[in-house]
């Protein structure tokens, strides 16, 4: 499973044994989030009507496989306005080792997604958007 505190992401394992893992996907900074953004040319208009917007998330637990820290996009999406309010689609995927993207979708975020700014962060609290799911 996946849990997200709007500061950090993580995913927990539960083994046969009963054993519990937990593993820091990645944390987020918004200096760090501007920073790739820039990095990378990927700034946005915030006045264009957006579907969706990403989060990017970094400084998870070093990966045995890579030696990196592990990072995750986390993608908000907003969903049809015909489908419950309170329904919430997630999904992850690893499209790199050590490196995901958790999806996350609902009519909810349709509000969120109209007040962001040029580095596609919304203006309402992500503390708020998390406790408004």
């Amino acid at each position: 499973s996946t849990q997200s505190t709007g500061k950090s992401l993580k995913q927990f394992h539960k083994e046969r044994s009963g054993v519990k893992t937990e593993i820091l996907l990645g944390i987020w900074d918004e200096p760090r989030h501007i920073e790739y953004l820039k990095e990378t040319g990927k700034l946005i208009d915030p006045s264009k009507k957006r579907a969706y917007i990403d989060l990017h998330y970094f400084m998870g637990d070093i990966c045995d496989e890579t030696g990196l820290p592990r990072q995750v996009t986390v993608r908000m999406k907003c969903g049809h306005q015909d489908n419950n309010v309170q329904a919430l689609t997630m999904f992850m995927e690893e499209p790199k080792m050590c490196v995901y993207k958790f999806t996350t979708e609902s009519v909810l975020f349709c509000k969120v997604l109209e007040d962001i700014n040029e580095y596609g962060v919304p203006q309402a609290s992500i503390d708020n958007i998390i406790e408004s799911i």
